[in-house]
């Protein structure tokens, strides 16, 4: 067994030479395994570390820089492989801290996806259900709102589905559409913007300090060339055809308005909630950062395991 061999290689001669072993051998061997991986990990993360630090923390800067400025690709000394092969071992600590967080039950986490047509909110939605137990998170996707909607405030319909203590929420889009959709199209005034920004910044205010939820913003920065590859592709390849919508290339029209529009949202909406503004050409890049930007929220958190006591 080569210190050389690959981490698969390594498991399938354990399991191909396990006969005859006695007891402590097989132990000597599974530890040598676990710090075989461990040693792999860290040196992939350092790897990472040292090639792109910046790009290890896409918080926004506040004031925001200009979005036309931010570049949607990764760095060029990104690595897909280095960084594809950390994927599943931040799925699996993110899915350990979210049963702490369910257990502790002092905090809940909400996690809002912004961006334009086709930036990867559902391949981000996935890789982050990858890494959860469904026991304690839940997807909500903001369409068009109801009749029975528009006859309330604009947040009623968010407040009901917000994360409870213990819980993950995603959104797929948000309240924030509110103040990109109908201002792009007009349909409401600047003022009455303006006022939605400060109900939206009390409003996150309120879950943090009466409920103890973190909310994580994130724009996926996708390219208006990429986006456009994409909303092609779901005209010819049969497995994406569902998503096609023929208003998706006529909000492009607005792309301008959109951009502005954000640039306003990570203005006034941060930075006590700062924004994160993720690039999302490249799907594997896009995944990694969501996720390692979730991991170090909950392990950020002082959460506990519950005490039992025979006198409770």
């Amino acid at each position: 067994m080569g210190i050389k061999k690959s981490r698969n290689e390594l498991e399938i001669d354990f399991i191909d030479s396990r006969e005859g072993l006695t007891p402590e051998d097989e132990r000597l061997i599974s530890e040598y395994i676990k710090n075989y991986k461990k040693r792999s990990q860290t040196f992939i993360e350092r790897k990472l570390r040292n090639t792109h630090k910046a790009a290890l923390s896409p918080m926004t800067p506040f004031p925001p820089p200009p979005i036309s400025t931010i570049s949607t690709s990764p760095p060029k000394e990104a690595d897909k492989d280095d960084i594809k092969a950390l994927i599943p071992e931040l799925q699996e600590r993110i899915q350990a801290r979210q049963r702490l967080l369910f257990a502790d039950g002092r905090h809940s986490l909400l996690i809002v996806l912004q961006g334009m047509d086709a930036s990867g909110k559902d391949g981000t939605i996935n890789a982050i259900l990858h890494g959860m137990t469904a026991l304690g998170c839940t997807v909500t996707g903001f369409r068009k709102p109801s009749e029975r909607e528009m006859n309330h405030d604009f947040l009623w319909r968010v407040h009901s589905v917000v994360p409870e203590k213990g819980r993950v929420s995603i959104f797929n889009r948000s309240h924030y559409e509110d103040v990109l959709v109908q201002r792009v199209h007009q349909w409401v005034d600047e003022d009455r913007i303006k006022r939605r920004f400060a109900h939206i910044n009390a409003f996150e205010k309120l879950l943090r300090e009466e409920n103890g939820t973190i909310v994580l913003k994130f724009f996926l920065h996708v390219s208006k060339e990429e986006q456009l590859e994409r909303l092609n592709e779901r005209k010819t390849e049969r497995s994406k055809m569902w998503k096609y919508n023929p208003g998706d290339f006529k909000e492009r029209e607005h792309w301008d308005a959109y951009m502005a529009a954000y640039q306003d949202v990570f203005t006034h909406c941060g930075p006590d909630n700062p924004w994160h503004i993720i690039p999302a050409d490249k799907n594997w890049y896009k995944e990694y950062l969501v996720l390692q930007t979730i991991l170090q929220t909950l392990e950020g958190l002082d959460l506990q395991y519950p005490h039992y006591s025979a006198n409770d």
